[in-house]
């Protein structure tokens, strides 16, 4: 399961305590902002479902935006250099 896969399970089924816990382990992982950005959607105690629903759609975006880029990155290096990956 992925972290955005996480996030969606939390916001329809978990509470404060599990979006935490993610919190921790994406933090040890080096994610930092991510990590912040899951801290801010429990106030309080309370865990704002909304919030953290929001976060997962715009890291998924990101991660395939970042995948795009990868992808072109690599094909560019191939064509510059006729090496095969």
């Amino acid at each position: 399961m992925n972290v955005c896969e996480e996030m969606e399970l939390i916001a329809g089924a978990g509470d404060a305590d599990d979006a935490l816990d993610l919190m921790r382990r994406v933090a040890r992982a080096g994610k930092t902002p991510l990590a912040v950005a899951i801290r801010r959607t429990v106030q309080g105690g309370q865990l704002d479902s909304e919030a953290l629903l929001r976060l997962a759609e715009e890291t998924r975006r990101q991660n395939e935006r970042q995948t795009r880029e990868c992808y072109r990155l690599l094909a560019a290096f191939t064509a510059a250099t006729g090496l095969r990956y």
